[in-house]
């Protein structure tokens, strides 16, 4: 033998992960030789496995938004379970009567929402309000009403989710007279909505009330004034305006009419 003389051999291989690598935190691979060669000895070599980072799917509905109840959108990470939300505030709606057959819905834009459905019916139908109109738009004008009459509508919001669109919000059911009064004289719409507060600041657990001064209301279908929060895990507001703070952050508690109009009121809850 001598420095020339060389001796190799081929062999396999193994690797085995030692430590799985997470979203947030890396993880190792070793690498082992075995020889049958007794003249080598067994060899081993570690390998840092990157993070492999979230890897979240598209948005699913965790909670449609009730009138009462803010609603959320969720994604989940596939490797490690971890969510986003995303809050889906609840829908407030209003029409006014632009001449005896003619009135305008207007509404607020929804967060996460690709379309919004509006429903309308006679008040002395004794039905939900029927499917009018699908559109990408915040506002809706419908003809042809009948004169001096009651109606009903609702607006829908809906955001396509694996593939089908899917209701995530859903306004009040508001009631509104069609124009030229001389056979509703008891009837009319609300023109104003004048709020007791602009804006509150509560800190968790307190409470504190707003309310809504009468002006030009119309009297029967539904409650003088409702009330909405677009977070309810920030602040909850009772059905006479009572507001209660839930956890730290900002929402809008809405004061309604039966027409839909709407006064917002600033909530900071610290």
């Amino acid at each position: 033998n001598d420095d020339s003389h060389v001796v190799t051999e081929t062999v396999e291989v193994k690797v085995e992960t030692t430590k799985e690598a997470t979203c947030k935190e890396e993880g190792e691979a070793t690498y082992t030789a075995t020889f049958t060669n007794e003249a080598f000895e067994t060899q081993t070599k570690t390998e840092v496995l990157e993070a492999t980072g979230h890897k979240y799917g598209s948005y699913k509905l965790g909670r449609a938004a009730t009138t009462r109840k803010s609603g959320k959108l969720v994604k989940t990470c596939e490797n490690c379970g971890k969510e986003i939300t995303k809050v889906v505030s609840p829908m407030v709606a209003k029409a006014k009567v632009l001449s005896g057959s003619i009135a305008k819905f207007t509404w607020k834009k929804v967060k996460g929402a690709g379309r919004y459905q509006v429903y309308l019916v006679s008040c002395g139908v004794k039905k939900s309000p029927k499917k009018i109109a699908t559109t990408t738009n915040l506002t809706y004008v419908k003809t042809k009403l009948k004169k001096a009459t009651c109606y009903k509508f609702k607006i829908v919001a809906q955001r396509k989710i694996d593939g089908k669109w899917t209701n995530i919000s859903t306004s009040h059911v508001n009631h509104f007279v069609s124009g030229n009064l001389t056979r509703t004289k008891n009837y009319t719409n609300a023109k104003s909505i004048i709020a007791s507060k602009k804006a509150v600041t509560l800190t968790v657990g307190k409470a504190t009330g707003v309310k809504a001064n009468k002006k030009l209301l119309s009297k029967t279908h539904a409650s003088l004034y409702r009330f909405l929060s677009t977070n309810t895990d920030v602040a909850k507001v009772s059905a006479k305006g009572k507001i209660t703070a839930v956890g730290k952050g900002t929402c809008t508690v809405y004061a309604i009419a039966v027409n839909g109009l709407w006064k917002a009121v600033k909530v900071t809850v610290k």
